[in-house]
């Protein structure tokens, strides 16, 4: 399965990241303001947000969405409730304390994982 992978906070999150393992469209928005959550992830399995919010409706006009991560402190910009309710896995990886480098490994590992062909989605 090929993956299409969207970073909607991209200014946000620190280190590089790694070219992932897997067959895979990757695209980064420096920034995603309300209203266009849909815009950029409608066609997304995979969604990292560090602040931008994720709302019910987000995830209804997203139906693809099986994996997202939240990199920020604050879990509450995703509708978790959505998300358990639409079957959409939810990574909380916030930074703490770690160096950006160590934290992109992290989030790519997280990424990876998910994705393995022998995971069921």
């Amino acid at each position: 399965m090929k993956h299409y992978i969207v970073l909607l906070d991209r200014a946000a999150m620190p280190g590089e990241m790694r070219i992932p393992g897997f067959d895979h469209v990757w695209v980064e928005h420096p920034h995603t303001q309300a209203g266009e959550c849909v815009d950029h992830l409608w066609r997304a399995t995979i969604g990292v947000t560090h602040e931008s919010s994720v709302t019910g409706p987000d995830i209804d006009g997203c139906p693809k969405l099986a994996l997202l991560v939240v990199t920020g402190e604050d879990l509450s910009v995703v509708d978790q409730a959505a998300c358990r309710q639409r079957g959409i896995r939810l990574i909380h990886l916030p930074r703490a304390d770690r160096p950006p480098q160590v934290w992109a490994e992290a989030l790519m590992d997280a990424i990876e994982d998910f994705a393995r062909p022998s995971r069921d989605h």
